[in-house]
Formats: C-alpha cells, sequence, structure tokens
C-alpha cells in the first residue's frame, strides 16, 4: 500500500483530535475545566454510534464506496463548524446545575451540546470505519496512521495554543480537514471534481468561524466582574497550552488576604491595591502595583502568627501569591527565603516581572524554584528551615498543587524543619468546613508518618469566620509558644480551634461558622447548622458575604452509625464544633459532626484532597446538590457520564441480538471473544493512559502540557506498535501474547518503582522529564498498539464487515474508560487502577478472536492491497 493513500486518513484524525482538544480549552474558559469530560465523551459516544452504523449498513457503504469516502470528509467540514457555532450560543450555567429548580433548563442546553457536536464525531467515526473495512488487508498500516495522526494532531494543537486565541484554534485546524477532503477526492480520478466542492464548502466555514465567532468567556467567571467595569483594561496576556493568562488593571482589584476585624485597632488602614492575575477566567493570585508595597496590614492578618513565633526564620514558601508573601515575609524579618512556584507564569513574573510588573528578586535570599510535591516527598534536606508556609494561592491554583497535602508530602516538609520550626497552611471554610476536618484528618496520618507518636502535642490550629491555618511542628509545642499564639488570637479576634491539647472549652468564639450536613436537621436552613457569633465584632470579608446566623443548640450526624468511635455531638451556640472535630481528628478517631463524608488522608497513590462525597449516598447528595460546592461537582460529572457509557456499551453489545445479515452467522462463543477482547481493549488502553496523564500531570507540573505530551506519545508509539503488528498478522496469538505479557510486566514495574522514578527526577530541568517520561511511555505504548490491529486482522471474507462493530466496542470500551478511571482513582488510588488494567490485559490475552470464513473479500473499487 502506498503511503501516500493513508494521507487523506492520517489528516481526518489529526484534525479530529485537535477540535476535541480546542473543545476541551472552550470548555475550561467558557465554564471550568471539569466539563471537559463531556467532549470526550461526546468524541468516543459519536465514534462508537458510527461504528454500529457501518456494521449494520457495511454492503449499501461499500457499494457507494468512493462516493462515500470523498463525501464524509467534507460533510465533516460543514458539520464541525455548525457545531462549534451553535455551542458557543447555548447560554449553559453550571451554576444552576445545584439548584433542583433549575435542573431542567440546564440538561436542556446539555442536550444541545450533545446535537451540536454529535455529528463531527459521528462522521468522522464513519470514515475511518469504511477506512478500515476498504483496507481490511493492511488493517495494521492503516491503524497506525490512524494512531499516527491523532498523535500528532494533540502535539500542533498545543503549539499553536502558543500563538492562537483559545476559541480561534478551530478555525486554525480546520484547513487539516479541508486537505483530507481534497486528497481523499484526489485520489480516486473519477471524483476529483470534488476537489472543487470541498473547497468551496471550507471557505464558507473558515470564514464564519474567523469573522462571524461568538465564544466569551460567561459571566460567572471571575474575570467577568472587574474586567466590565469602567476603566479597567487587561496589562498583559500570555496565551499557552496550559492555558490564557490576563493581567487586569482594575480599581476593584486587592491583595485578597484574611485579615482581623480588629485591624483598625492595630493600626491597619487597608489592603493595597494590586494587579489581578487570572488563568482561564479564575483569579490565581494579585500582583504588587508597585516594586516595594507597604506590608504593615499584614501583622493583622491570619497568615503572620509563623513569622511572629519565629522572627529571622529561614523561610520556605509554597507559592509567593504573586510576590506579596514575599513582600510580607521579609518584613516580618525572615532572614532567607527560598520560593517553590511550579506554575510558569507566575513564577517568570517573580524573575523577570510580567506587563506592568517588575520582578522582585530583590526580596528573595535564594532562588525560585519550580518543584512540585512530588519532588518534596523525595527531598532529603532535615532541619533546613524555621518556617515553611504553604500559601492559599498555591493550593488554590491547581490540584496537583493540593497534592503537597499527602501525608508522604506532608511528612517531608516536617522532615526539612527544624526541631522548633512550623510548617503552616491554610483551607478555606467558607463554603464547606468539611475540607478543613479533612487537613486535620491529612496532618494526624503526616505527623504519624514522620514518626510523631502523640500528632495532638505537635499541632496548633487557629481561624476566622473564612479560613482554619494549621501550624505543625517536629517537637511539641512549649508553654511559651502556646500563650503567644494565644494572645495573638485575642488581639485579632481570631478563634483558637486546637492548641496542642490545651482546654479551649471556656474560650469565647468570635467569629461564626457554617457547618455542612447532608442528613436531616432541625436547622431553619435545610442541610445545615448555622451558629451565630458570641461575643466580639462580627465578621466581615469585602470579598463575600456576611454568614447568615441561628441561635440555639442544634444537633448534628455524628460519625456514630459509621462504627468510627466517634460520639454523638450536640452544638451550643456558644461553642465551636471544630474544636471537637480537631480532638478526634489528631487522634485518629471519626468526626462528630461529618460522619456522612468520607474522610481519609491523602496519600501520593491517591493525592486527593477533594472527593469526600460517599458513592453510596448518590440519592441523599442529588436531594441536597446545592450544597455540593464546585470541587465536588467533577465526581458528580463523572458519575454521569459513566452511567450513559454503559448504557452505550450495552447498545452495542447487544447488536447482533436484533441485527440481521452478517450477524446471524456470529456464534455465542465468537459473540463472547469479540466482546471481551475489543472492550477489554478499549477500557485497558484508556486506563493506563489515565493513569501515565495524573502521574505527568504531578511531574511536570502541568495538567494540560500532560495531557498533550502523554495523548502523543501514547498514539504515536502504539501507531508504531500497530505498523509491527502487521508483519505478525499470520501468528496473532503469539505476537499478542509478546504483546501482553511487555504490558504486563511495565505494570508490575510501574507499582514497584515508578513513583520512586518520578521523585528522583521531578527536581531535573524540564526537557529531561520529558525524556524520562518518554521512556516510560514508549515501550508501554509500543505493546500496547499491537494488540487492536492483530484483533482487527482476524476479519476476513465476509466477516470484514464486522469489523466496524469490534470498532464500535472498543470505542464504547473507552467512553466507560474515561469516567471508571476516574473514579477509581479518587476512591482506590492508582494502585487499584493498575490492577484492573492488568486484569483486562490478562482477559484480552484469552479472548482472541478467530478468523472468520476465508472466503474472497467484498469487492471495492477503492481498497488498496
Amino acid at each position: 500500500m502506498p503511503t501516500a493513500r493513508l494521507l487523506p486518513l492520517f489528516f481526518t484524525c489529526f484534525a479530529s483530535i485537535g477540535y476535541e482538544i480546542a473543545l476541551t480549552r472552550f470548555f475550561a474558559l467558557s465554564s471550568w475545566s471539569e466539563y471537559g469530560y463531556w467532549v470526550i465523551s461526546l468524541a468516543m459516544l459519536g465514534l462508537a454510534a458510527s461504528g454500529t452504523v457501518a456494521a449494520l449498513a457495511a454492503r449499501p457503504l461499500l457499494r457507494l464506496g468512493q462516493t462515500v469516502l470523498v463525501l464524509l470528509p467534507v460533510l465533516a467540514m460543514a458539520a464541525a463548524t455548525i457545531g462549534w457555532h451553535w455551542t458557543t450560543l447555548v447560554p449553559f450555567n453550571p451554576l444552576e446545575l445545584q439548584n433542583r429548580q433549575l435542573w431542567s433548563g440546564q440538561f436542556a442546553n446539555i442536550a444541545q451540546y450533545y446535537a451540536a457536536l454529535f455529528p463531527f464525531f459521528f462522521l468522522i467515526g464513519l470514515y475511518v470505519s469504511l477506512v478500515f473495512v476498504v483496507n481490511a488487508r493492511q488493517i495494521g498500516r492503516v491503524y497506525a496512521a490512524d494512531l499516527a495522526g491523532a498523535g500528532l494532531g494533540a502535539v500542533a494543537v498545543l503549539a499553536l495554543m502558543f500563538a492562537v486565541p483559545p476559541f480561534d484554534l478551530v478555525a486554525a485546524l480546520l484547513p487539516a480537514l479541508a486537505l483530507a477532503a481534497g486528497l481523499e477526492a484526489w485520489a480516486h480520478p473519477a471524483r476529483r471534481r470534488w476537489v472543487v466542492i470541498a473547497l468551496l464548502v471550507f471557505l464558507p466555514c473558515e470564514a464564519s468561524l474567523v469573522l462571524a465567532n461568538q465564544a466569551r468567556v460567561n459571566e460567572f467567571k471571575d474575570i467577568f466582574a472587574p474586567l466590565n467595569t469602567r476603566g479597567s483594561q487587561v496589562v498583559a496576556e500570555i496565551r499557552s497550552p496550559k492555558g490564557r493568562y490576563e493581567l487586569v488593571d482594575s480599581f476593584v482589584e486587592r491583595h485578597e488576604t484574611d485579615l482581623s476585624n480588629n485591624a483598625g485597632r492595630l493600626g491597619v488602614k487597608g489592603l493595597p491595591r494590586a494587579f489581578g492575575l487570572y488563568h482561564d477566567g479564575n483569579r490565581i493570585a494579585a500582583l504588587p502595583r508597585e516594586g516595594e508595597p507597604d506590608t504593615a496590614y499584614f501583622t493583622a492578618t491570619l497568615d503572620s502568627l509563623p513569622y511572629r513565633l519565629r522572627p529571622g526564620a529561614r523561610t520556605l514558601l509554597l507559592g509567593a501569591a504573586g510576590g506579596f508573601r514575599l513582600h510580607e515575609a521579609r518584613g516580618a524579618g525572615a532572614s532567607t527565603i527560598e520560593v517553590i512556584e511550579p506554575d510558569t507564569v507566575l513564577r517568570n513574573a517573580l524573575i523577570a516581572g510580567l506587563g506592568p510588573v517588575g520582578p522582585i528578586n530583590g526580596a528573595l535570599g535564594r532562588r525560585v524554584l519550580d518543584t512540585g510535591p512530588l519532588a518534596l516527598a523525595g527531598l532529603e534536606r532535615d532541619g533546613v528551615f524555621d518556617v515553611i508556609d504553604i500559601t492559599r494561592e498555591f493550593l488554590a491554583q491547581s490540584d496537583t498543587n493540593r497534592a503537597v497535602l499527602s501525608a508522604e508530602t506532608l511528612a517531608a516538609l516536617t522532615r526539612m524543619l527544624t526541631p522548633n520550626g512550623l510548617l503552616s497552611f491554610t483551607v478555606s471554610i467558607r463554603e464547606f468546613p468539611v475540607y478543613a476536618v479533612q487537613a486535620m484528618v491529612a496532618s494526624h496520618a503526616a505527623l504519624r508518618r514522620a514518626g510523631i507518636a502523640r500528632p495532638a502535642r505537635h499541632v496548633a490550629i487557629y481561624r476566622s469566620a473564612f479560613n482554619v491555618r494549621l501550624l505543625l511542628s517536629p517537637a511539641p509545642f512549649d508553654p511559651e509558644t502556646l500563650d503567644a499564639i494565644a494572645g495573638f488570637c485575642d488581639e485579632r479576634s481570631f478563634d483558637l480551634v486546637h492548641l496542642a491539647g490545651r482546654d479551649l472549652s471556656a474560650l469565647r468564639v468570635y467569629n461564626s461558622l457554617s457547618l455542612v450536613s447532608f442528613a436531616p436537621t432541625e436547622s431553619p436552613v435545610e442541610g445545615t447548622i448555622r451558629l451565630g457569633p458570641t461575643a466580639g465584632t462580627p465578621a466581615t470579608d469585602p470579598h463575600a458575604p456576611g454568614p447568615r446566623h441561628s441561635r440555639g443548640a442544634l444537633p448534628v450526624e455524628s460519625n456514630e452509625r459509621h462504627g468510627s468511635g466517634a460520639v454523638p455531638a450536640m452544638i451550643a451556640d456558644d461553642a465551636d464544633p471544630l474544636r471537637q472535630e480537631a480532638a478526634a481528628a489528631l487522634a485518629g478517631l471519626g468526626s462528630p459532626f461529618h460522619g456522612f463524608f468520607r474522610l481519609r488522608p491523602p496519600t501520593l497513590d491517591r493525592p486527593f484532597f477533594t472527593g469526600v462525597l460517599p458513592i453510596d449516598r448518590l440519592g441523599t447528595i442529588l436531594e441536597r446538590v446545592e450544597l455540593v460546592p464546585r470541587e465536588e461537582l467533577a465526581w458528580l460529572v463523572n458519575l454521569a457520564v459513566l452511567v450513559q457509557a454503559l448504557a452505550l456499551g450495552l447498545a452495542v453489545a447487544a447488536l447482533p441480538l436484533f441485527a440481521r445479515g452478517t450477524f446471524r452467522e456470529v456464534r455465542g462463543r465468537q459473540f463472547a471473544l469479540v466482546l471481551c477482547y475489543f472492550a477489554g481493549l478499549g477500557v485497558g488502553f484508556l486506563t493506563l493512559e489515565i493513569f501515565l496523564i495524573e502521574k505527568a500531570s504531578h511531574y511536570l507540573q502541568d495538567r494540560t502540557f500532560a495531557f498533550g505530551f502523554v495523548l502523543a506519545a501514547m498514539l504515536v508509539s502504539a501507531g508504531a506498535g500497530s505498523w509491527l503488528a502487521q508483519r505478525q498478522v499470520a501468528r496473532p496469538q503469539r505476537a499478542l501474547t509478546l504483546a501482553v505479557l511487555i504490558a504486563l510486566a511495565w505494570i508490575v514495574l510501574a507499582v514497584a518503582g515508578l513513583d520512586r522514578l518520578l521523585a528522583e527526577t521531578a527536581g531535573w530541568p524540564l526537557v529531561l522529564r520529558f525524556l524520562v517520561l518518554l521512556s516510560v511511555i514508549a515501550p508501554l505504548a509500543l505493546a500496547l498498539g499491537m494488540p487492536m490491529a492483530l484483533g482487527l486482522s482476524q476479519f476476513d471474507g465476509r466477516s470484514v464487515t464486522l469489523m466496524p462493530w469490534a470498532w464500535a466496542i472498543n470505542g464504547a470500551g473507552s467512553v466507560i474508560a474515561t469516567p471508571l478511571a476516574n473514579l477509581v482513582m479518587v476512591e482506590l488510588g492508582y494502585s487499584v487502577l493498575l490492577g484492573l488494567a492488568f486484569a483486562l490485559y490478562v482477559v484480552v490475552a484469552c479472548s482472541l478472536p478467530g478468523r472468520g470464513e476465508m472466503r474472497p473479500a467484498l469487492a471495492f473499487p477503492g481498497a488498496v492491497q
């Protein structure tokens, strides 16, 4: 087969994967990135459905042959354009999914997304299915072209993101699809006039994408209000595969920190003005407007206590809060400062400046590093720092940053402290106080891992109305330090939650607190328990609505029925329930008030700080979905996609039971083998791919780079494996056994040593880390590329028309794999996910379908032999 004959397929797959990634960028900007799951689901849904249709209508499609092959890419261009415009006009508001009264309207909007985008992926899948059937005798090479086009398309679209605005990516990718249409038409001499038709379709489509693009950032994103305030402007912009960064100058922009209600009495006038830095419309930091901002306000903030307790501290900052924390730490007397800032844009802003913001290297004692939590877990720098400060902005920037709260990483940071050093970090309680309890559970596990037998004596916890601050120390807190902490909090009307085991029951509560419960209560606000202030000045926050209050003692769901050993509790209006939570968590007991939730310490094997909703209580969660924070919505999206995927899988698998013709000749054993083999490949391949994307995200500290790099490396290497498989079609079982043994050996080695390898090399330069990842991915993907080609090669003669059905089963398995793998990771961890992949490939090795009847293949004049 001439390689040039594969170019139309190559460019079709090139454009389709680019379109898919462009849509994920659209959802990240117009709503939030977790809704990108829909795009993957839609793509695989279209491919699976197209395989089913191609199998049912194989003979008519083959009779139309050349015309269909030429027509499909042209139709796909029109579908891509119409689908994009329709998608950008859908008034979807994800916040309304948290209100049952508004569900119906948003479900209708979701249906519009499916109607808009399904046709494109269906047409692409139909084209690929037909190319497979037509060139069945060279399926290894054909499937290799499919994978290579998709892999290089992923690389190309990531490169485009450096120069092309995210909403213009589809316009930049459409020429590749037009090229595929033209090449397909040119390959058939009788259909060459379709080159002109393809051009006539392409030109108006491209013009509409360039001139009539309606995509925009929606009004519920953080950037909308400041950017639409009079006089506001974007003063710097950076485009990259990681996303769109915008530096906004607006009079409403201020440095946001947790300021005491008594700030005026402490001589603090207010917080300084700042530039706001936004990533995909979400605010990630404030950058100083002045080279040396006045940090007098810092003494009245929740975050200043560690620096007061350890004057002249050798300090490690995890996140510089846009540079403000550097100035604050230096103003508080820190002697040396090292900064870990994994975000490339923020790190470069510190070193070289960004727009009107100049560099602030003068505030540094040493250096700014790009090391992430994975590398911190493997560092051996015992007894180096007096203060390690994990900023609120650092934890909010990404889920990979939140992996720093894993037990292994917190233990490693604790070992990096001097004997009386302090590890300090903040967790928000503004909307979901459960995360504060999760942080206490994580702290207990970390201190035990660091060899501390009685963690409660090594922890101090205090809070405002909006945030909880935890202090961890390698040594027990001495009485003088505890007195200093108590005095600091009393002077600023902060509340003590835990003070190394001291009895705090007699202390008054300054700040109101809202606990979240999904159990029925007597609270005036369904599902929540509100506490009012009992003394001191009511808490205020210029950036958030004030809390609502109710009076009286209220029952809260206990953990007793979950067998945790916690004592059922009542909350009086003069008590702080987090004090009881801290006492239980730091003693290793269950939660007194949050027994509904699954509170487990994050680990490197399951580094998810969020994901606390119990999967077995879905009905209750949906009844009170208005209480679910955005951080937990991805969990619900995964469940919804999984239900849809299972329905699709059942429909595709049941096809032979209702179809006529060739399907009637499929015997029970053959049906079972085809189902197990191709579904196993679909779920197994995607499971390992998602595992690698997760590991690479923490390794590179950049989820978008990791996604693109792993996707490209997996697809290109798998394409090479498929090419090699073409030479082994005469002995498929032997080649399959070898490929599966390589995959199983890789899984065993990954469980045994991959984490150590990545941790020890996580501090290497970026280029070397890419090479490490490539060396990890390529051998596995090369082996994984062979089974699909070997399986498809078994369809011969009349049974070749079953090939699209097998491909549809594989696609349905891939749809199932995406949400299933994410749920398994969050609930059970990476090791269990690898165990699932191991079991699937064992099934694959034992279920290779035998060849069909060796009759002459269906005649088709466009087939390349």
